[in-house]
């Protein structure tokens, strides 16, 4: 099988090979757009970056068997499936063979719509270990509430303060690599006493963004201010609208979410490995 990242600018054959599969929905994943307009938005957009991210699987006749838009960071030992559709389930064997040949030693995420239990069964089949249940919300009625905080944009005088409280261990995206990444992502800060001591980081450009990550220090907790980033995330995205995720036994987080209008599309779980 025939194994490569596509790099041309447009491709109707692969277009009509993410149409079909996403429609299906055994297959459908909610990070591809499954609309016609906006598939063939999002595919152009995807092969026209330098960094090539489309990874295409074809048998020996050149018909494609699977596409997976896959985020890959040899240098930083990272890897990402985002999202993937495949004919059949053999050709899960044939990536993780071509990851293990080209990305040996690298960590690996994924995420898996819990319908898709071909997928879900086929990842841990090659050694993904499956995080506890997320479930997927999408803003149906937004209901703000008053809060009392100071939110602003991203402004590089508080770039020290954001840097002490970013969330780095553990996660892909630390505070150098969402700096680098500004024209893609949207980030907010809650000020006091004129330092950072929260901030919301959200996706941009999309119908529909999601918050990476929201984060308020322990002992500014209990003010509204993450109430208040969340809000403001919403309303600078419109008229786009937001989706998020959250763990199922994450209590609080739900009752927050439930309370500004978010409401419950689909249960997903994360994913991951060593190569």
């Amino acid at each position: 099988m025939k194994i490569q990242f596509e790099t041309k600018d447009e491709n109707q054959e692969i277009f009509r090979f993410l149409y079909h599969m996403n429609n299906l929905p055994e297959h459908h994943c909610h990070l591809c757009p499954r609309e016609e307009i906006a598939l063939q938005k999002e595919l152009n957009r995807i092969l026209s970056r330098k960094d090539a991210s489309l990874l295409v699987l074809r048998d020996e006749t050149g018909k494609i068997q699977g596409v997976f838009r896959v985020l890959a960071e040899p240098e930083e030992r990272y890897l990402e499936i985002i999202w993937g559709f495949v004919e059949e389930p053999l050709v899960y064997e044939e990536m993780f063979a071509y990851f293990r040949r080209e990305y040996t030693g690298c960590h690996l995420d994924v995420v898996v719509t819990k319908t898709n239990q071909e997928m879900m069964e086929a990842y841990q089949k090659q050694g993904i270990i499956y995080d506890e249940e997320q479930i997927m919300m999408l803003l149906q009625d937004y209901t703000p509430k008053s809060v009392e905080a100071a939110i602003i944009p991203y402004d590089p005088i508080y770039e020290k303060s954001y840097r002490v409280i970013h969330q780095d261990e553990g996660v892909y995206w630390t505070a150098q690599r969402m700096l680098n990444a500004l024209d893609r992502y949207h980030v907010l800060l809650v000020l006091e006493k004129g330092e950072a001591v929260g901030y919301a980081e959200i996706t941009k450009g999309y119908d529909e963004n999601e918050p990476i990550q929201i984060y308020v220090k322990p002992e500014c907790r209990g003010k509204g201010y993450g109430r208040g980033l969340l809000q403001r995330a919403i309303e600078d995205n419109m008229p786009s609208n937001m989706m998020l995720e959250v763990y199922v036994n994450n209590t609080p987080a739900l009752e927050l979410y439930r309370s500004l209008g978010f409401r419950e599309v689909l249960r997903e779980y994360m994913g991951s490995m060593t190569i």
